[in-house]
């Protein structure tokens, strides 16, 4: 029996824009509707697909579920301030934040035209599937 493990990726891009305050931490603003949303050169996929594993455990135990996590992209394209915002297991949400910490300098949301600190969402759904 081979046995395929399939990762999925949902962008939630969305789940905060709705919010128009914007957060002041230090005079720096973090904003959380832009004009053009932060984003990965490559995609997701890109970094999905050279950077997550299913740990022997999950995969063993057949561990899955959506990880959701919310962080910021600052001005130079570096990201910080990750926050697990929906749980699926704490392997699941260790490697997929591990990855995400690992990920390569993001292209930055811009505001009005100016480079901007921006609240991100990025989530990730662990399946296995068998045949």
């Amino acid at each position: 029996m081979k046995t395929k493990i399939l990762l999925f990726l949902l962008i939630f891009v969305a789940s905060s824009s709705k919010l128009k305050a914007q957060t002041t931490t230090a005079d720096t603003t973090v904003y959380t509707e832009v004009d053009k949303e932060p984003r990965l050169a490559g995609g997701m996929l890109k970094l999905i697909g050279k950077k997550i594993k299913y740990h022997k455990n999950a995969y063993e135990n057949k561990i899955t579920g959506r990880v959701e996590l919310s962080f910021v992209v600052e001005k130079d394209g570096t990201l910080t301030n990750f926050k697990v915002t929906k749980s699926a297991d704490p392997e699941l949400d260790a490697e997929f934040l591990r990855a995400m910490k690992k990920s390569p300098k993001w292209i930055p949301g811009e505001k009005d035209g100016k480079i901007v600190r921006t609240l991100h969402h990025e989530s990730m759904n662990f399946t296995i599937s068998g045949e």
